[in-house]
C-alpha cells in the first residue's frame, strides 16, 4: 500500500480553507490538514511527519511584518521542508523579499485552482523548478554568471571575509571572479601577497567604459592558484591608485566579468555611493554583512531602506550575521530578521584566532580549517547562495 504525504496548511482566515481545500483536491495521495494559529502549526511539524506546508495569507488581516514573522517561525521550525506562500498579488514588499531569497516558494491566490495542486505535487517528488510559478522572476531572465553583492551595514564588519571565503567555496565546484569593488585598498591582498605592480581595477578605470570587454577584464584578473577556479579583481593595490568608481565603470566592468565565470562575488564598500547603486541595480543576489550588536543592525536597516529605495529591480535580499567577538546579551536572530526584514541565511561565530592563521597560510579560513565550526558555516552560506543559480 503507498503511503500518503501530509500537507499542512496554515491560515488566519479558515473562510477561505474551502477554495484552498477544493484546489487541493486533485493530489493524488497527499491528506490536508488545516491550522489557524501559528503555535498549532509548530506543534504540528515538531511532531513529525509533515512533508510539505501551506502558509495562506491571502485576505490575512494581519499587518504586513506579522505575516513576516510567521513565515519566518514556519522556515526555523522546518527548514528542511518547502513551504508554499499564497497570496493576492506579488507587488514588492516584506513577503515578496522573503520569497526572493529563498524562504519559501510563492503562488498567487488566483493560480490556485489551476496550479496548487501542481506545485504541492512538484514539492513532494523535489521538482520545483520544473514549474514556473515556482519562484518569481524578473522580467528579463539574466544571461552569464550569477552576481552575488556582499555590503556591510556599516565598516569593519568582515564584508571582505566573507565574500572570500564564499568565492573560495563556490570556486570549489564553479569557475569564480571575486571583485573588490572598492575605492580604495581592500583587504584580499593581504591574504595572496600579489606583486603591488599586479594588474588590477585600476588598469579599468583609466579606460573609457565603453571599452572595457572580455579582454580588457580578464588581463586584469589574478589567478589564485591556491584556489583553482578562483579569480581576483583586486582593488588599488598602492596609494597612486586610488580613485572614485563611476557607476558607468560599474556597468562595464560587471558586463564583462559576467561572460567570464559561474560565479562573480562584489565586495562593496559599506556606502550609498552611485558605483555601489549599479552594482546593485546588476546584482542577482543582495547580502547584507552585519554584526549581531543592536548598532551594526540598524546601521543595516536603514542602509537597506536606501537601497530599496533606488527603484531598482530587487535582488535576492538575505542577511549574513557575523559574530567578531562573544557578546555577553546578543541580538537574538528572530529579532534581528523582523527588524531586518529579509531571512539570515548564515551566523558566523566567532574565530579570531583561525582568521589570523588562515591570513598567515594565505589561505581563505573556510579551506584552511573546513572542520571548524567558522569553516563549516561559510560552506554552507556558500551552499545556499549556490541553490540560487
Amino acid at each position: 500500500m503507498e503511503r500518503t504525504a501530509l500537507a499542512l496548511l496554515v491560515q488566519d482566515n479558515p473562510a477561505c480553507g474551502a477554495a484552498i481545500r477544493e484546489a487541493f483536491g486533485g493530489v493524488a495521495r497527499c491528506k490536508l490538514q488545516s491550522v489557524d494559529r501559528v503555535a498549532t502549526a509548530l506543534a504540528r511539524i515538531a511532531g513529525g511527519g509533515v512533508e510539505v506546508v501551506i502558509l495562506d495569507l491571502s485576505n490575512s488581516p494581519a499587518p504586513e511584518i506579522d505575516q513576516l514573522d510567521t513565515l519566518l517561525k514556519l522556515r526555523g521550525a522546518a527548514p528542511q521542508l518547502p513551504i508554499l506562500v499564497i497570496c493576492d498579488s506579488t507587488a514588492d514588499g516584506l513577503i515578496m523579499r522573503a520569497v526572493r531569497a529563498g524562504t519559501a516558494e510563492l503562488i498567487e491566490k488566483q493560480r490556485c485552482a489551476t496550479d496548487l495542486g501542481r506545485l504541492v505535487t512538484a514539492s513532494l517528488t523535489g521538482h520545483f523548478t520544473q514549474w514556473e510559478l515556482a519562484r518569481p522572476r524578473l522580467p528579463e531572465e539574466k544571461k552569464g554568471a550569477t552576481l552575488v553583492a556582499l555590503v556591510g551595514g556599516k565598516g569593519g564588519v568582515g564584508t571582505t571575509t566573507v565574500a572570500l571565503n564564499l568565492a573560495a567555496v563556490l570556486a570549489s565546484t564553479s569557475k569564480v571572479i571575486l571583485a573588490e569593488l572598492l575605492p580604495g585598498f581592500g583587504t584580499i591582498a593581504q591574504y595572496f601577497h600579489p606583486h603591488q605592480k599586479a594588474r588590477n581595477i585600476t588598469q579599468l578605470l583609466k579606460m573609457d567604459p565603453a571599452a572595457i570587454g572580455i579582454p580588457q577584464a580578464e588581463e586584469c584578473l589574478w589567478p589564485c592558484k591556491s584556489v583553482p577556479g578562483l579569480k581576483i579583481l583586486f582593488g588599488p593595490l598602492a596609494a597612486g591608485q586610488w580613485g572614485d568608481i563611476g557607476p558607468d565603470h560599474v556597468k562595464a566592468i560587471l558586463k564583462a566579468l559576467s561572460m567570464l565565470a559561474d560565479y562573480v562575488v562584489l565586495d562593496l564598500a559599506a556606502s550609498l555611493s552611485e558605483a555601489n547603486r549599479a552594482a546593485v541595480q546588476d546584482a542577482d543576489v543582495l547580502t547584507l554583512v552585519a554584526e549581531r550588536d543592536p548598532f551594526s543592525i540598524e546601521a543595516g536597516k536603514r542602509m537597506l531602506e536606501t537601497i530599496l529605495n533606488w527603484n531598482a529591480p530587487a535582488p535576492v535580499f538575505g542577511a549574513v550575521i557575523v559574530n567578531r567577538s562573544a557578546l555577553a546579551v546578543p541580538l537574538d536572530l528572530a529579532e534581528i530578521e523582523i527588524q531586518l526584514a529579509m531571512p539570515i541565511l548564515g551566523v558566523i561565530p566567532p574565530a579570531p584566532d583561525l582568521c589570523v592563521a588562515a591570513q598567515k597560510a594565505g589561505a581563505p579560513l573556510a579551506l584552511h580549517d573546513p572542520e571548524s565550526l567558522a569553516g563549516r558555516s561559510l560552506a554552507a552560506l556558500a551552499e545556499r547562495i549556490s541553490l540560487r543559480r
